[in-house]
């Protein structure tokens, strides 16, 4: 049973698990479209190529041994020494070399900026210079320019010092040349000291001009869009949280009632019996399940609400009960209509009779002729052992049918068939009535009722719904007990209204019976059957039948 969630009863897997099984089709739309669409989307983006060139950052002891002085790059920490570079990489100055380099005509320093990218390697020295664009031969091109202009930049920043202070020293030595040519005394020494440390500071120049080198060039170029069976994947996951997300917002906003607790807390009365959806096959066909397949889990479950009724009845005299609903399509007829069967089938005398005038099923399910029943008994004053008709019960399968094709039955005396396949009496609807709001409000039915409930240990009542149809209040206080088919999964205004109109009829109730119910939650017989070797007592019930190997 699925309960509610709450202090006394905390959310477990099963509950969950009921949710996603409740609401499937609002998780699986996102799971099923949303990487759909991604895949044909990126399945139709123009492809884009990557193509990247390594260059490697040197920091040498022999720039600062050679020039004498402190280089800067030598005791700089590596990860500012590398975002520094990669900072010089990505500025303006460096793009519009690139640009001019590649020849690439309609591309312009910012475009160049937006598809490139410049990282640094966490464990050496080196800058990766990568470029993206719709040809591969392109992207090689951008990735080349990137990598040998940045060396051209750091260079030029590298030496720019160095180059200036070269100069410098170029017009004191021509300073110190003229002034030896003029006899200034100290200037030989003066212009010796200058040669040397310029001489220093170009050797110095030239090995900071080696301080970048082009490690590996770029040499064609890998395709990275589109990539649709990743995006499908990503989307997929996306579609799962998302469709997760659906059915728990589905299952919070939700307003109908599934919990057997909840829905017997709001009626004020006993759970008897839950029961599952009949098979599809036997819904189409309009087939019982106590007739087709007596020996499954679900014909099992009608056996235990037979009990559960008997039971229920104590020691009040319970002859008459009426089957209804809040609404059409919950089960009612169904249900009432199993009972009567398993009722049968335990050796009760039993009639079956058909009130819900808008709808009547009930001959249906047994191939009666529906045209005469208790509308023509109370409206035409026909005679109800008439249209009484009896459905012998076999030991498997439909009712036997007699020699003219039609069903195992006949109108008569409603002592008839009796014996160990049982026997049961059917008294179906009849005419549909012109006035049928107030056909059910006639002293006559109930006086036909009345009758039949002094000729028959029990009368099944397939009574209409009672928020649908007015007079089923009114037949309520005419029989002896009601029983209240609801739909799992009915809406909780309906479910109160229900309850309103019950509990103001005065009427008396065996209980409530839970159908639609899945058959995980159907109170432990789910999954369970007799197979071939079913029990004696289920043989006897059936007449005989199948016997063990």
């Amino acid at each position: 049973m699925n309960v509610p969630p709450t202090l006394d009863h905390p959310a477990t897997l099963a509950h969950y698990l009921g949710v996603l099984r409740r609401w499937i089709w609002f998780a699986l739309v996102p799971v099923v479209l949303i990487p759909t669409v991604a895949f044909f989307l990126s399945a139709r983006q123009t492809p884009l190529y990557r193509s990247s060139a390594e260059v490697l950052m040197k920091r040498q002891d022999a720039v600062a041994a050679a020039a004498e002085v402190n280089n800067p790059f030598t005791y700089a920490d590596p990860e500012r020494l590398a975002a520094t570079q990669v900072k010089i990489a990505r500025s303006p100055r460096v793009a519009q070399r690139v640009v001019a380099a590649a020849h690439v005509p309609g591309v312009t320093a910012s475009d160049f900026l937006g598809s490139s990218d410049v990282s640094a390697s966490p464990t050496a020295d080196t800058l990766e210079f990568s470029a993206t664009s719709r040809d591969p031969e392109t992207a090689a091109r951008f990735a080349n320019a990137y990598a040998s202009q940045y060396s051209v930049v750091r260079r030029e920043i590298d030496t720019g010092a160095l180059n200036g202070a070269i100069e410098e020293l170029q017009a004191q030595i021509d300073d110190a040349r003229r002034a030896r040519l003029e006899g200034v005394p100290g200037q030989t020494r003066l212009l010796s000291q200058l040669i040397v440390t310029q001489a220093k500071l170009k050797t110095a120049a030239t090995l900071l001009t080696g301080n970048t080198t082009v490690l590996r060039p770029a040499e064609g170029a890998t395709k990275i869009a589109p990539t649709p069976r990743r995006t499908a994947l990503l989307g997929a996951l996306f579609g799962i949280v998302l469709g997760l997300a659906l059915a728990f917002l589905a299952e919070a906003l939700d307003r109908r009632v599934r919990s057997g607790e909840e829905i017997g807390a709001a009626l004020g009365l006993p759970l008897l019996g839950r029961l599952a959806r009949p098979p599809r096959r036997l819904r189409k066909q309009h087939e019982l399940v106590m007739l087709a397949e007596p020996t499954s889990a679900q014909a099992e479950a009608f056996r235990k609400l037979r009990a559960k009724l008997q039971l229920a009845g104590g020691g009040h005299a319970t002859r008459t009960i009426m089957f209804t609903s809040a609404k059409e399509g919950e089960g009612k007829s169904t249900t009432a209509a199993n009972v009567a069967v398993a009722l049968a089938r335990a050796g009760r005398h039993v009639a079956l009779v058909d009130l819900d005038i808008r709808r009547p099923v009930l001959h249906s399910f047994f191939r009666l002729d529906g045209r005469h029943g208790i509308t023509d008994v109370v409206l035409n004053g026909e005679d109800v052992v008439a249209a009484v008709q009896q459905v012998a019960l076999p030991s498997g399968g439909r009712p036997a049918a007699d020699s003219n094709g039609g069903p195992a039955s006949s109108s008569g005396s409603w002592n008839g068939g009796s014996g160990r396949q049982g026997v049961l009496h059917v008294l179906p609807c009849g005419t549909i009535p012109p006035a049928d709001a107030e056909f059910l409000e006639d002293v006559r039915v109930t006086a036909v009722l009345a009758k039949l409930g002094e000729a028959f240990d029990i009368v099944i009542v397939d009574a209409p719904p009672l928020l649908a149809f007015g007079g089923a209040i009114s037949l309520s206080t005419e029989v002896d007990a009601i029983v209240l088919v609801t739909r799992s999964g009915i809406g909780r205004t309906t479910l109160q209204e229900l309850a309103r109109e019950f509990h103001s009829s005065g009427a008396r109730s065996l209980g409530y019976v839970l159908t639609d119910v899945p058959l995980t939650e159907d109170g432990g017989y789910g999954g369970y059957g007799y197979g071939p070797y079913y029990s004696r007592e289920l043989q006897a019930e059936l007449g005989g039948g199948r016997q063990p190997a």
